[in-house]
């Protein structure tokens, strides 16, 4: 098996490569390259983000095809994958915090560089030319499949460290990249590796353009439609990978004792894909610019499109349930991150959906037939999310920074709703709330970077009669969700959220300050929420929760 990615001399001319572009005004951008901080890293070092990338990050993301890599050797990967790629896994490895890992007394503990220390130098070696003498800005924009995997890569990596703006740059190169490549169209016979590197390339690029467009309410780009890529095969050697999960014995003993799972990671794979053609319907269809006036202009309209978009949620539900790929809530919490990532995603689009059509509810309501309360819809899938995240948020190490939007999603429903009532559900409401504030701390504490504050406003609203007080909360019997999923059961009251300390410490919310568009109603329920964050959270205050 090849150790590294087919030679640019082996890619058709006029599909895989241009020819290099020469112009008089092109200009060094860097007269004296600073020493590169991959070549340098310790083997140790190198190991560990090598193993971070492909044991957090590929399951979910399956953008590099792995199998060309079985023989890598981690601690020296420059010597057979090109260095701009090394440097691109390097950046994103970086990022994930896990738990900090006991060591013996006087060792000395080799940290490595920051995320941005990586990310700069991929730029910079997209850049130089083949002989590393000169850096130049169009050696970086030649389409080229290596060219196009690093983007991609970087593109997900700032958009996990909350450089919302420069993640959609790099990902529009990379989309115009791929198009120029022919990525969206089927290879060729004769190379079957090749048609699995286009493959999951373009496939990875289409569910980060989707990502990027219902997080930041930008225009879709790469359209289904237009696409007819066959599917990356779900027969290669990283389908078959295991994952080792502890489950408990059901006999007298009930001893745990560990197993493992197939991590069917290209199957899961193909599930997102399907999700993401969903969700790039709800990003056209309800928040797009023509949608939303639409939507406010014809409301019976928008109540048709809301019920078929709901039932497409539904329907890939199902066939979901209905696979080796279905969820597990049971003791034993059996699912492969993808599975886990999907369904959270899937109930933030069942949000999505529902959310705009709330505050129009009544009129809505009394010039159609459908009895379906957008607010009771978005609700149950908020708690839904909880529900899930109770279960797996401290079994899965390194969840990506895809989860952050669906759990912001979540608050800020939690949030309307706990402004709507003034009882018991309330209570269950808020306790719910808190444990999504207190998963986006500790996400954020991988996903994102500092920075500037940015200080919000927050929304008038009597925080202390809405939030505050010490949540004790009474165990209230499980409602059944529009699926047929139980919503989260109420924990006791001296249980205290996974992996805290019962409070939260302030915080910088500024990686929130993208999502959706706040000049518009339809996003009115997120800056709400960031109105919260940033107005209380941030002055200290959450103690009193």
């Amino acid at each position: 098996m090849r150790a590294n990615l087919p030679p640019p001399s082996q890619f058709p001319p006029r599909d895989e490569r241009l020819a290099p572009i020469n112009q008089p005004g092109d200009r060094s951008l860097s007269a004296a390259p600073k020493p590169k901080e991959s070549t340098n890293l310790p083997p140790e070092l190198s190991t560990r983000l090598f193993q971070k990338f492909f044991s957090y990050i590929h399951p979910i993301w399956p953008i590099l095809y792995k199998p060309m890599y079985a023989s890598l050797d981690y601690r020296r990967p420059g010597e057979n994958m090109p260095a701009a790629l090394v440097a691109a896994i390097y950046a994103i490895a970086a990022c994930i915090d896990n738990k900090p890992q006991p060591f013996a007394t006087n060792t000395i503990v080799q940290r490595f560089s920051e995320p941005q220390v990586f990310f700069e130098e991929a730029m910079q070696l997209l850049q130089e030319a083949d002989g590393g003498t000169e850096t130049r800005l169009a050696n970086a924009l030649q389409p080229s499949i290596l060219n196009c995997q690093v983007l991609t890569i970087l593109s997900l990596q700032q958009h996990g460290v909350a450089e919302y703006s420069r993640a959609a740059v790099l990902c529009g190169i990379a989309s115009s990249m791929a198009i120029e490549l022919r990525l969206h169209r089927p290879h060729p016979p004769g190379d079957a590796i090749n048609g699995e590197v286009r493959s999951r390339l373009w496939w990875n690029l289409y569910i980060l353009e989707k990502m990027l467009s219902c997080e930041m309410g930008r225009p879709v780009v790469l359209r289904s439609e237009e696409v007819d890529c066959p599917y990356p095969s779900a027969s290669e050697a990283d389908e078959f990978e295991l994952m080792s999960v502890y489950v408990r014995d059901r006999g007298q003993s009930e001893q745990v004792r560990n197993t493992s799972v197939k991590l069917r990671t290209m199957s899961a794979f193909h599930t997102t894909i399907a999700l993401s053609m969903i969700m790039e319907r709800i990003a056209r269809e309800i928040y797009g610019l023509s949608a939303r006036n639409s939507l406010r202009k014809t409301p019976a309209e928008g109540e048709t499109k809301r019920i078929k978009l709901w039932l497409a949620l539904k329907e890939w539900s199902r066939s979901l349930e209905a696979s080796q790929l279905r969820l597990d809530l049971s003791e034993d919490l059996t699912s492969v991150p993808a599975t886990v990532c999907n369904c959270v995603i899937m109930w933030q689009g069942t949000i999505l959906v529902h959310r705009p059509f709330i505050a129009r509810w009544q009129t809505i309501s009394s010039i159609t037939e459908s009895s379906t309360s957008p607010l009771e819809v978005c609700l149950q899938a908020a708690n839904n999310i909880c529900l899930i995240l109770e279960k797996y948020f401290d079994r899965l190490p390194g969840l990506p920074c895809d989860m952050v939007f669906p759990i912001f999603t979540a608050a800020s429903t939690l949030l309307y709703h706990s402004k709507q009532v003034q009882n018991n559900d309330s209570l269950e409401t808020r306790r719910r709330l808190k444990l999504c504030i207190h998963w986006l701390s500790v996400l954020g504490k991988s996903w994102k970077t500092a920075g500037a504050r940015h200080q919000l406003l927050a929304d008038a609203f009597d925080l202390n009669s809405e939030l505050h007080g010490r949540l004790n909360v009474a165990p209230t019997a499980p409602m059944q969700s529009p699926f047929g999923l139980p919503t989260p059961f109420s924990q006791n009251q001296d249980q205290k959220p996974n992996g805290s300390d019962g409070y939260l410490s302030p915080e910088d919310w500024s990686f929130l300050n993208e999502f959706g568009d706040p000049t518009d109603d339809f996003y009115a329920l997120d800056t709400d929420l960031r109105g919260l964050l940033d107005g209380e959270f941030a002055k200290g205050n959450s103690r009193s929760l």
